[in-house]
């Protein structure tokens, strides 16, 4: 148990926690709203389709990064190049958006504490 990474267990955990809310709060509370009364560019079934895919590429590339992380924590040497990589998706969603919402907002919350279990357990092991 002492070759463990927690940090990269707590970090992976909460990037597949992130990219689950992401999905899941982006449907019910932004995509399925907008395209239920389409207007405009939004009107064509493949640009919505389009839309709704584009929404969700984040969340699942947060996740699958998760479930690397939380791979690597079981390594006594993991690779640094493929967890500065995940530590980079995260934080740039991180700024765009902080960029995108300019206020208080639980998704640059949750990418900030993803990325800061990362960094710690980057820096600790």
């Amino acid at each position: 148990m002492e070759d463990i990474n927690i940090w990269f267990l707590l970090a992976g955990s909460a990037g597949i926690f992130t990219g689950i809310i992401h999905c899941y709060m982006g449907e019910t509370r932004l995509i399925s709203p907008v395209l239920a009364h389409p207007v405009g560019v939004l009107k064509g079934v493949v640009r919505q389709r389009i839309l709704r895919n584009a929404f969700y590429l984040p969340g699942i590339y947060w996740a699958i990064m998760g479930v690397m992380i939380i791979a690597m924590a079981f390594s006594k040497n993991p690779p640094l190049l493929p967890l500065y990589f995940a530590l980079s998706i995260y934080m740039s969603g991180l700024f765009a958006n902080l960029q995108a919402t300019r206020g208080w907002h639980i998704g640059w919350f949750l990418l900030l504490l993803d990325s800061g279990l990362l960094l710690t357990g980057i820096l600790q092991g």
